[in-house]
């Protein structure tokens, strides 16, 4: 039963990276917001470029690296959201 749990693990993970690999590229993202609170309605479009990092690969491992920061709350240099935005304000980001 374990090399049968081990083959569809490793089946979905070829799956997946399969995705990536041909999701490589540029692509256009368009979107409408409607719900808006002055009623308003936004368009936004995005050109986002998409690049399959194959694991192991050296910019794969920074970006593991910069994840396993992100999510312990510390940025490059050991300073946290918090210390530089003091509970109670508001902040915002966009790419």
């Amino acid at each position: 039963m374990t090399s049968l749990l081990q083959l569809s693990q490793t089946i979905e993970d070829h799956l997946i990276a399969d995705f990536f690999r041909e999701s490589e590229g540029g692509w256009r993202s368009e979107r409408r917001y409607y719900t808006l609170p002055d009623g308003e309605t936004k368009e936004v479009v995005s050109i986002i470029q998409i690049r399959f990092l194959p694991p192991g690969s050296p910019s794969e491992r920074k970006r593991h690296a910069r994840n396993q920061r992100n999510r312990a709350g510390k940025g490059k240099n050991g300073t946290t959201l918090h210390d530089k935005f003091p509970s109670g304000q508001k902040w915002e980001h966009s790419i």
